[in-house]
């Protein structure tokens, strides 16, 4: 009876915004989420799916996001549970044994569908458009040395002058040996510079990409910006 049933009944399509509770699951969460989010912010979204369109024409909130992905985790609360509430679970969520935990002593370790990962995801394309934001141009009038430092330590660095066009080779002449101005043993130093953006649980449940957006841009902005005045000085 079950087979003949199994046969005869077609099966209930799944809707295209659910999630298997796996890796791949997981994975796609993410992507879609990062796109929709990008559409709300009016970055450039390349495939999306039907569901990160539907979310992302439609505005979707970060609580609804952050609810989500503590369900893909295997954390389910109540539906009446304070968006701020969700928010703060879903900034310290991580997974012991099959079991979802909160992590209140350190960062919790991110999957593919962890809501900390997602800000990150989108957080990184913000950087990207800062980073073309910036008036910066240095690219036009410096150079990337032959092979960049493989750490943060200095090295020394002889400083010559550089052949910018080639001498005309007459008929049954040999090359010429472009000669060399000046040597001069400098050093080449590599500093860290860098400023962060953290989240609180308020800022979440309140939806306010506007100052996310803001610092991302910012921040992609001078780290451009870090660079040029570098080449300057």
């Amino acid at each position: 009876w079950f087979a003949a049933k199994a046969a005869a009944e077609k099966p209930i399509a799944r809707p295209p915004d659910t999630y298997e509770v796996t890796e791949s699951g997981q994975t796609a969460f993410l992507k879609d989420a990062t796109d929709a989010l990008s559409i709300r912010l009016g970055l450039k979204c390349d495939n999306p799916s039907v569901a990160a369109k539907r979310w992302g024409q439609a505005g979707v909130r970060l609580s609804f996001l952050a609810k989500q992905s503590l369900a893909i985790l295997g954390d389910r609360r109540p539906d009446y549970e304070s968006e701020e509430d969700v928010a703060t679970r879903a900034l310290q969520m991580e997974m012991d044994r099959g079991h979802a935990i909160l992590n209140e002593e350190g960062t919790a370790y991110n999957r593919p569908a962890s809501f900390p990962n997602l800000l990150s995801a989108i957080a990184n394309k913000m950087l990207d458009d800062g980073l073309g934001r910036a008036n910066a141009t240095y690219q036009q009038w410096t150079g990337r040395t032959a092979s960049d430092l493989p750490d943060l330590r200095s090295a020394p660095s002889v400083a010559k002058s550089s052949a910018y066009v080639l001498d005309e080779v007459p008929d049954g002449k040999d090359y010429q040996e472009f000669a060399v101005a000046e040597e001069i043993l400098s050093a080449i130093q590599v500093r860290r510079y860098g400023n962060a953006f953290g989240w609180t649980p308020a800022l979440v449940a309140l939806d306010d990409l506007g100052a996310f957006s803001e610092a991302m841009l910012g921040l992609g902005e001078a780290a451009e910006l870090t660079v040029n005045n570098l080449c300057l000085n």
